[in-house]
């Protein structure tokens, strides 16, 4: 897993936003207005915790066979902290993590097993983070949009007339672009149901663009195939899933009544 990568992600968010949004991870789950937690923060820490043991794994793996490959920071300094006592036998995946766990018994038993608790927490902590932030930007992104479609909605039953120069003039009024009364004007016709075969992705970057004009950033896949690896045990995709559905549901449905108020006049 390339962290440098993902962190970029974040860059784009804004510097002040990630900030914030970090601080508000480590002190209370994530909340939008009316949808419940946008997802499951502490199944994103478990995930990272059997990501930061599987990588380690691999990264023994890799050194034992000469294999070239890289790995974050953090894993390989991780791995300079234990590879003096690793075992003469090879070991199975699963064998090796749990042969790893007693490097994290507390208290550790000496400087390098502290410095190794310290690295695998760093990164799972680092990771845990850029996973939270950047879906919880994109839930903040897509209410935030529901909520000035609502409000423009609410200036066109008001207008005397309804017509696209009084859309414009709301669209302006809640900051919105004319890419999103193109997309109300359009909505019959450019709303694209995701295909029931795609996988979270997929789905989520069609259902972005429906609302924003915008696919995903395709770097966002790495966070999704995190996702789908520990779905079965720790599955944090599900709850981002379900509240991104329901804000592009409602965004549909006001989009709809907009536009019918345009056809009506």
């Amino acid at each position: 897993m390339n962290s440098a990568r993902m962190k970029s992600i974040l860059g784009r968010a804004g510097f002040v936003l990630a900030v914030a949004a970090a601080f508000l991870a480590l002190v209370a789950p994530a909340q939008m207005p009316g949808e419940g937690p946008c997802l499951d923060e502490a199944l994103v820490r478990q995930a990272m915790h059997e990501e930061a043991f599987r990588l380690l794994a691999q990264k023994i793996d890799f050194v034992r066979d000469a294999t070239a490959g890289g790995f974050d920071y953090h894993i390989d300094q991780a791995y300079e902290k234990i590879k003096g006592r690793l075992p003469s036998d090879a070991l199975s995946q699963t064998e090796l993590e749990a042969w790893l766990g007693q490097f994290l018994q507390r208290p550790p038993a000496g400087k390098n097993e502290s410095e190794f608790q310290v690295l695998i927490g760093d990164f799972i902590k680092g990771m845990s983070l850029e996973i939270i932030n950047t879906l919880q930007f994109e839930c903040e992104q897509a209410e935030d949009l529901v909520e000035r479609l609502t409000r423009l909605g609410g200036w066109m039953k008001k207008a005397a007339r309804c017509d696209r120069g009084t859309l414009e003039r709301s669209l302006r009024l809640e900051g919105l672009g004319r890419k999103t009364g193109e997309i109300i004007i359009n909505i019959h016709r450019d709303w694209r149901a995701p295909s029931e075969q795609g996988d979270d992705f997929v789905v989520f970057s069609t259902l972005k663009k429906n609302m924003t004009g915008q696919k995903a950033d395709p770097d966002q896949r790495l966070i999704f195939d995190l996702g789908d690896r520990y779905r079965q045990r720790h599955p944090f995709l599900d709850g981002f899933m379900k509240n991104y559905r329901l804000l592009a549901e409602r965004f549909r449905r006001t989009a709809l009544e907009v536009n019918a108020l345009l056809a009506s006049d």
